[in-house]
């Protein structure tokens, strides 16, 4: 109703350096995650319109995911601001599978139906695929700005260590009757 969307807010939340390691059972894909987690908010405006001012701070060495094909996270951090109807992404980062991942940037919600967002993922070779035949890793710098329903977004990705560990005949070697025929013979004059 909207006599409740205009109800005050004023309220605090606080979470000292807390572990993570209760996380995994309440999260299926984890196995195991190692690290520390805080909080500190100010809660205020209206139930329509909240205003958060704090940090949010989270470091994980090591995470371990429920899936064996999954690689483990190493390094992971992440570093929130909140301003009023913004949430700015000061550093969220980590190492996945040798490669790295890191993103910064703002989020401002104050038309909750269509946020407002300026973000930068960064990827430096990063693992897109692998598997028994091939195994590819990436660099990438892509920006997403504007609404979030028609936002830009732009940047770069670049494919790089690639291999492929399965082999390929390009020239069937075994049928020596379709092999090309050999180039006629060169005869110098001088």
């Amino acid at each position: 109703p909207k006599a409740l969307q205009q109800l005050p807010l004023s309220f605090r939340a606080s979470l000292p350096q807390s572990s993570l390691a209760s996380l995994a059972p309440l999260v299926p894909a984890l196995r195991r995650i190692d690290g520390t987690a805080s909080l500190r908010a100010d809660v205020g405006g209206s139930v329509a319109n909240p205003l958060i001012t704090g940090v949010f701070n989270a470091d994980a060495p090591a995470i371990t995911f429920a899936k064996a094909d999954v690689p483990g996270a190493r390094d992971a951090r992440i570093r929130l601001r909140f301003a009023g109807t913004r949430v700015f992404i000061e550093d969220a980062s980590a190492m996945l599978a040798g490669g790295t991942l890191a993103a910064k940037g703002s989020l401002d919600w104050s038309d909750l139906a269509n946020p407002a967002i300026d973000a930068t993922l960064s990827a430096r070779e990063a693992l897109v695929l692998r598997d028994d035949s091939i195994s590819l890793r990436a660099d990438a710098d892509i920006r997403a700005k504007g609404r979030y329903n028609r936002a830009d977004v732009t940047g770069k990705v670049e494919l790089r260590r690639g291999r492929v560990f399965k082999e390929i005949e390009f020239l069937q070697l075994s049928l020596p009757d379709q092999l090309p025929p050999a180039p006629p013979a060169v005869t110098i004059v001088s």
